[in-house]
């Protein structure tokens, strides 16, 4: 019986996870000369100011959207 309830509790936490990660959106930003990673836009090369965007190693990019953070302090977490 607590087998039973472990693995639903743990089903509908992962289900949980899932729908509460944010969608990255692909995009127009170019990442010339960063690393691969999570960066904020500064409104150049096509990043618009306050978006979170995803660099990957083959160039492309995608976008998360507006994080307060990024906004605020322009990275992805103010001191």
């Amino acid at each position: 019986m607590k087998f039973i309830v472990v693995a639903t509790i743990v089903a509908l936490a992962s289900t949980f996870l899932v729908q509460t990660q944010a969608q990255c959106v692909p995009s127009s930003c170019r990442c010339d000369g960063r690393p691969a990673g999570r960066i904020c836009g500064d409104g150049s090369s096509n990043c618009p100011w306050g978006d979170v965007f995803q660099c990957n190693s083959d160039g492309h990019t995608c976008n998360f959207g507006r994080r307060q953070s990024c906004v605020d302090c322009g990275k992805l977490s103010c001191p």
